[in-house]
């Protein structure tokens, strides 16, 4: 099996679009952490936030980023809960932070960034217990 991230061993060239490939390194990064179940889940209930605090604050059509900042969301609850090192909590609570400011000012990526540091706290919570 080929690693996701690796363009070495597909022979492609790495894209130039810099944000599409940072969106699939994230998104395959979630995938392995939490499973690809758990990563639809975690992406469509981020999405659907993201798009109810678009109607709330009114700019209608949050779009897929909502669910991205989700994700972004759920790998900063590994790297509180999961990863020891101070880098790594270092940016777990950056990101945490940021979601809030980012909800404070009504931004629309600051709720679902803010639920999917919540899914994923308890989905680790849960399989931290021997919950599956």
């Amino acid at each position: 099996m080929t690693d996701v991230l690796d363009t070495t061993t597909t022979g492609q060239q790495p894209t130039t679009d810099v944000g599409h490939s940072d969106d699939a390194r994230r998104d395959a990064l979630v995938e392995r952490l939490f499973g690809a179940c758990r990563w639809l889940g975690i992406y469509f209930a981020c999405g659907v936030i993201g798009e109810l605090a678009g109607y709330a604050w009114k700019p209608v059509g949050a779009g897929a980023s909502v669910a991205g900042a989700g994700l972004l969301g759920a790998i900063a609850a590994w790297l509180l809960l999961e990863n020891r090192s101070p880098q790594a909590r270092i940016g777990g609570v950056i990101v945490l932070v940021s979601g809030t400011i980012l909800t404070v000012f009504r931004d629309l990526h600051g709720p679902p960034m803010i639920v999917g540091a919540l899914m994923g706290w308890g989905m680790l919570k849960k399989a931290e217990d021997g919950v599956r």
